[in-house]
């Protein structure tokens, strides 16, 4: 394996787990006290799952499993907040976007195993909460 390709896999495998630790740390309450507690989980679904095609420069399965994890396991409280906050950057209509794209990207293929079994955990989560 080239050794650019480990370091980016290394990269990739870092950014998904600070994720998922942000967002149990969020579901637990640690950043209540924050008024910018959904900044990550707003960047990295964006990135994921409505930038444009050529502004996403991390590998597509990456973004996908980042947005997948924020969703699972902060979804409660970014629905929540979606629905307090109720902004043109921050409402219940980019929920449904999400929750589209999500579905698009489990029909269009291309995610390994793994991945596919998170966005799909993800997916329940999302109509779980309607």
């Amino acid at each position: 394996m080239d050794e650019d390709v480990r370091v980016e896999d290394d990269i990739c495998r870092e950014w998904a787990n600070l994720s998922a630790f942000l967002a149990r740390c969020t579901a637990a309450g640690m950043y209540d006290h924050c008024d910018d507690r959904f900044k990550y989980p707003s960047i990295d679904l964006a990135l994921a799952l409505e930038a444009p095609p050529a502004a996403k420069t991390v590998p597509r399965e990456t973004r996908i499993l980042v947005a997948a994890l924020w969703i699972l396991y902060a979804g409660r409280e970014i629905y929540d907040d979606l629905i307090r906050v109720d902004k043109p950057a921050w409402n219940l209509e980019k929920w449904n976007k999400w929750e589209v794209e999500l579905r698009e990207v489990v029909s269009d293929g291309g995610l390994g195993d793994e991945v596919r079994s998170v966005v799909s955990r993800a997916q329940e989560k999302m109509e779980g909460l309607r």
